[in-house]
Formats: structure tokens, C-alpha cells, sequence
């Protein structure tokens, strides 16, 4: 298994269980608010030609807001990267209420150490995904988690994802100034899975970012770009 392969299933599945959405579903689009200007002074102005922020998976609004989805298949511990892709959903959905904005969703999937591993540190970092069902794989999927990304940013795992993901450059390195964005979220697992064979076991989670019930409070972002180590 590797994450192109997680990919190419997941549109695969998107498509033939809804045919007629089959033009809307795009892989690798680019996020609307990667080319955004330096935070530090307009002045530098933008990415231009470097790295471009991109979701794995992207389904058009028609009639709808859209949807986003990252993947990750992990063989490795990854918690840095995934806090990244938690934050490029957040950053994307903005301030946007639950009603109004797109449905944003996490695959993520893994031999089960690895997995482990990742969503470990993660809860360490305030940034918890609970995947696994109560009572084995036949029972209840787990109760949402709340996420704070203010509280999360305390930490170094969130503060350090989130300016790996909007730094560009290496010489000087620029950082881009982040959209609006609302600060709760709630992560739900919608879907889980789980294989054992020969000694071996992977683990595969369907989440969901969404805002039902969390208010309408945005990060306040003065007080975030203080502590910004800006290299430019």
C-alpha cells in the first residue's frame, strides 16, 4: 500500500458511487490562499514560481461549498505532517459556519504502530484524533474531539507545522500571511477500519474537520505573528 494508492481509491470510490459527480472530483488543487503575500512586510511579495500548497483531493462546489480531503498512509511517524494538513483544511475552510462552508475530511492509514505512533503525538500536541471503535471493529465509532487551535498552538508540534506549511523560499525564507480562519473545530471519525494478517495490522480512519456547535470565534493572528521566527 502506498499513499498514491490510498488516493487513487478513494476518487475511484468517489466516482462510481456518484457517476454524475465524476466532473467535480479533481485531484492536487491548489489551495486558494497559497499564493497569499509575505507575512512580514507586502513588500516581498508572493510565492510567484515556488512551492505550491495543494489538496490530494478536491470535489467543486455545485450548488454546494465543495469538498477537501488530505491523505496520509503512514509507514513512518508523521504527526508533523498530518498537524500540517489538519492546518491547510482549517486554513481553507476559514471562517466559513458550518452550513456555509466545504466538508473537509482526513483519510489516514497505516500499520498500526506507525499509526499509533502519529495519532499519539498528535494528542500530545493538542491536536487528538480518536479513530478507534469502543468494543472491538463491530463497535460504536468514538465521540468527537475538540480542537482549540489557539490552545494547540502553545505547543510546537502546531505552531511548527503551521510555519513549515506557510514558509516558502530558503534563502531568505518568506512566511505567507494566513487567510482568516476560524479557532474550534470539532474531528469526527465518520469511518474505520481495521486488518490483521500473518502477525501484521493496519489501521484506516475516515475524519471529518467540521465546525457544528463550536461558535464563531476566529484565531486571533497579531498575537500568533509575534512569536514567528521570520527568516526574511
Amino acid at each position: 500500500m502506498s499513499e498514491e494508492r490510498l488516493r487513487t481509491a478513494f476518487v475511484d470510490g468517489l466516482v462510481l458511487s456518484r457517476p454524475d459527480y465524476a466532473s467535480r472530483v479533481h485531484v492536487e488543487h491548489p489551495a486558494a490562499w497559497g499564493r497569499r503575500k509575505c507575512w512580514k512586510s507586502s513588500s516581498h511579495g508572493t510565492v510567484g514560481s515556488g512551492r505550491v500548497i495543494q489538496h490530494d483531493v478536491y470535489l467543486t462546489g455545485n450548488g454546494d461549498a465543495g469538498l477537501f480531503c488530505e491523505l496520509k498512509w503512514l509507514k513512518q511517524q508523521k504527526a508533523a505532517k498530518l498537524a500540517q494538513d489538519i492546518w491547510k483544511l482549517a486554513l481553507s475552510r476559514g471562517v466559513a459556519g458550518e452550513r456555509t462552508g466545504p466538508r473537509t475530511f482526513l483519510l489516514v492509514g497505516g500499520q498500526r504502530t506507525q499509526f499509533t505512533a502519529t495519532t499519539n503525538k498528535l494528542r500530545n500536541g493538542r491536536m487528538s484524533l480518536r479513530w478507534s471503535r469502543r468494543g472491538g471493529t463491530r463497535g460504536p465509532l468514538p465521540s468527537p474531539t475538540k480542537l482549540t487551535l489557539s490552545r494547540a498552538l502553545s505547543k510546537s508540534l502546531a505552531f511548527d507545522a503551521l510555519i513549515s506549511l506557510l514558509s516558502w523560499g530558503s534563502s531568505p525564507q518568506h512566511t505567507r500571511r494566513p487567510p482568516e480562519c476560524r479557532d474550534k473545530f470539532k474531528i469526527s471519525c465518520r469511518r474505520s477500519w481495521e486488518l490483521a494478517a500473518a502477525g501484521r495490522s493496519w489501521c484506516l480512519a475516515l475524519l471529518e474537520l467540521h465546525a457544528e456547535g463550536c461558535g464563531d470565534t476566529a484565531i486571533s493572528w497579531p498575537g500568533v505573528r509575534a512569536n514567528v521566527p521570520f527568516a526574511c
